[in-house]
């Protein structure tokens, strides 16, 4: 679940990394120009169990299983290029697009935000 404190912004979860995110069919906006569309306690995506490795993500699906996340040294991050799809409830991972729209006179501001992502950890029985 995301919960967003930003202007002009625009946050959807999806599951195809190389459709337009609007356009993916599993897509959930979470934020709407800034405002969030959900609060804490809502759920709007969940990941899957996964398998316990953090340099790799699991679509959990025989078409794909287990897909690389190497570590970039220079950003910090961990990344993928694979054009494997997210399932909801199933993959331990979800694709996150991000939209900003910065008005033509936000050079004489400097526009800022923040972005607060919470989620919960569960266990299934």
């Amino acid at each position: 679940m995301l919960l967003i404190i930003w202007i002009y912004g625009y946050i959807w979860l999806h599951a195809d990394r190389d459709q337009d995110f609007p356009n993916d069919v599993t897509a959930v906006k979470v934020v709407d120009d800034g405002t969030a569309l959900s609060d804490f306690s809502s759920v709007v995506w969940t990941l899957g169990a996964g398998d316990s490795d953090t340099s790799t993500m699991d679509n959990n699906s025989s078409v794909a299983g287990t897909i690389s996340t190497p570590w970039d040294d220079t950003s910090h991050i961990r990344y993928s290029t694979s054009d494997i799809n997210a399932i909801n409830e199933t993959s331990d991972f979800v694709w996150v697009g991000i939209s900003l729209h910065i008005s033509s006179n936000a050079a004489a501001a400097t526009p800022t935000g923040t972005i607060y992502i919470h989620f919960k950890a569960t266990t299934q029985t």
